[in-house]
């Protein structure tokens, strides 16, 4: 991603994923491979009588390794500074945690980290339950979560795809749905659910302030962006503001 742009790529049978996720699942695939590489080698190092004269420090902390070792850093430096140079140039800028910054209340990309299909969701029949330690379980519809009342929140998404979108959301607070069902006063976690298996955990302190959006920078949520709601949990990473929320947890 440059310049304010995601570069993506379709794949077939997953869809389109982006570059950085693409890049993150080769060096996870290249794990196992570098696990066999190394162990050999440790286990010669650890064979009873073998000579470890030529592993000491001394025979290769020389002079021509310390300057190899220093050129290629000053090499890696000078690189990344004109590529963040030329990025700028061309409109691009990053967060502090290095996700590319689209433009304000832009429509958010349709990206998942583990490629997961987006659900089929059939609103009509779509319920929000909130279960668990609780002393009013809920199913709610669409228009009964919005009846409780919608408020808006300035946040910044910053997806683990490697890009990151600051907007207006405009849902419920789950502090809302918490009061309505009569949380246990021995609760201490709330996990929110999504339809495709994914959830995140948030102490029961925490919870109260999360927002499970139905819109955007004043449009309806899309499907590929966790239609009918998604969570909204402001300072938290992307990989926690679950999409496509159907459950509300309390233990």
């Amino acid at each position: 991603m440059a310049g304010g742009a995601i570069a993506r790529v379709d794949l077939p049978a997953i869809g389109s994923v982006t570059v950085l996720t693409l890049h993150v699942w080769i060096a996870i695939a290249l794990l196992p491979i570098l696990v066999v590489h190394l162990l050999p080698r440790r286990w010669r190092l650890l064979k009873p009588g073998r000579r470890l004269d030529r592993y000491r420090p001394g025979r290769w902390l020389t002079r021509r390794s310390v300057l190899g070792a220093g050129g290629l850093a000053l090499v890696s430096v000078a690189a990344f500074a004109g590529a963040e140079a030329l990025d700028r140039l061309r409109g691009g800028a990053r967060r502090f945690t290095g996700s590319r910054l689209l433009p304000p209340d832009a429509a958010p990309p349709s990206t998942t980290f583990f490629g997961e299909p987006r659900p089929d969701i059939d609103l009509e029949r779509w319920r929000l339950r909130v279960t668990g330690a609780v002393e009013r379980p809920l199913a709610l519809s669409l228009d009964e979560v919005r009846a409780l009342g919608a408020v808006d929140v300035r946040a910044t998404l910053d997806c683990t795809s490697g890009w990151a979108l600051e907007a207006t959301w405009r849902g419920v607070r789950l502090g809302s749905l918490l009061e309505r069902a009569a949380v246990d006063d021995r609760a201490t976690a709330v996990e929110v659910g999504s339809a495709t298996g994914w959830a995140s955990s948030f102490p029961i302190e925490q919870a109260a302030g999360l927002v499970l959006a139905t819109e955007v920078a004043g449009r309806t949520l899309a499907a590929g962006n966790g239609a009918p709601c998604r969570l909204v949990a402001p300072d938290r990473r992307g990989l926690d503001w679950v999409k496509w929320v159907d459950e509300i947890r309390v233990t």
